[in-house]
């Protein structure tokens, strides 16, 4: 076991991953990597298990250096850190007590089964110690790998797209119960995953990885909410990242235009440095834009941000319904199956979309 302080320190770079930031260890929490596939989410972790070195930078443990890219290299199972693969690596020949143990060594009996029974209790698993792997069902399993990584009280927990393997009424289910019981068990966490719904529900820090460098970390609603740049947007499921120019402050907030639309974002969005004639991205998410069949100018109607527009494709989801427009720019709605049902919405039809200034976030290229 490795003694230290209280901070993970992550500053290296190994093929395409060039990562600096850090996991605070004094309060048990969970840090997510977040990003698309091949961003090097599972790289950071395997160097920080010390599955992997880094080639150059410093990776810290407290006042302990795990890795500094040359002579000094602390072996994987000297590190302190508990690692749950995304395969889960059960044995199969062994039943789940023994699956849970295996990582004790030389512990006396009497005290592996004390360790046993504390991991199964705090993965939700309490009784299963003579279970067969094979008759666990899919939650059950990950829960056993989650107690054998808890089992040696590591300092840290490392989780790699923990519930990628489920079907998706398990993996929902699982979702929020994983958090509890991390938080439960008091270790700090670092879980990779690529799902948006994964990445807010089990949170507490965001770390957004694209291409191999970290893009901006921040607390789940600030990045989802306020990304730091296009691509982060994307990221984070912004379907609309649009350019557009300022041209103004106004009272009501600031105007932009983009394409043959004039558009108002809210005072919240407004800088100092956001000039008249500025390059902005406009960031707006498809569930924040509205659709209306009146025209834009209807009496008795409100005005701002609302834009004619035109229907170019309807495209069915699993749970909703997908409507491509012309705005003067590309946009994307999404509506409920109900409201398709009602509106008939078709391609070519002529429709208003309506934005709420709030909806908009600016970013500066």
């Amino acid at each position: 076991m490795i003694s230290g302080e209280s901070v993970l320190s992550i500053r290296m770079r190994r093929h395409i991953v060039d990562a600096d930031f850090q996991v605070s260890l004094d309060d048990p929490g969970v840090t997510v990597l977040f990003g698309p596939s091949g961003s090097g989410k599972s790289t950071i972790l395997r160097c920080v298990a010390g599955l992997d070195r880094i080639s150059t930078g410093r990776l810290t443990l407290g006042d302990d250096v795990l890795d500094d890219g040359e002579r000094q290299h602390v072996r994987a199972q000297d590190r302190g850190i508990g690692y749950m693969f995304q395969e889960l690596a059960l044995f199969p020949h062994l039943d789940v007590a023994q699956n849970v143990s295996y990582g004790l060594g030389s512990m006396p009996r009497s005290e592996r089964v004390l360790r046993v029974q504390e991991a199964l209790r705090s993965a939700g698993v309490s009784g299963f110690e003579h279970r067969k792997i094979r008759e666990l069902s899919g939650g059950e399993a990950q829960r056993v790998a989650l107690a054998r990584t808890l089992a040696p009280r590591p300092r840290l927990l490392l989780l790699d797209e923990p519930l990628s393997a489920l079907d998706a009424p398990t993996r929902l289910s699982l979702r929020t119960e994983l958090r509890q019981l991390i938080l439960n068990a008091g270790i700090p966490a670092i879980i990779v995953t690529h799902d948006r719904d994964e990445a807010l529900s089990l949170a507490d820090q965001l770390v957004v990885l694209i291409d191999g460098s970290v893009r901006q970390i921040g607390t789940p609603t600030d990045v989802f909410e306020r990304p730091a740049d296009r691509d982060v947007a994307r990221a984070v499921g912004m379907e609309n990242t649009v350019s557009g120019t300022i041209v103004g402050i106004s009272r009501g907030g600031l105007r932009i235009r983009s394409g043959h639309a004039e558009l108002l974002a809210s005072p919240d969005t407004v800088h100092d440095q956001h000039p008249a004639g500025r390059g902005v991205v406009i960031c707006i998410r498809a569930g924040d834009v509205g659709l209306d069949v009146a025209p834009p100018d209807a009496p008795g109607l409100p005005t701002t941000n609302r834009i004619a527009s035109r229907v170019t494709a309807v495209t069915e989801e699993s749970s909703i319904v997908r409507i491509d427009l012309d705005a003067g720019f590309p946009l994307i709605c999404f509506v409920t199956r109900r409201d398709q049902a009602l509106a008939g919405f078709h391609v070519g039809m002529p429709v208003t979309s309506v934005i709420a200034p709030s909806a908009l976030h600016l970013v500066v290229p």
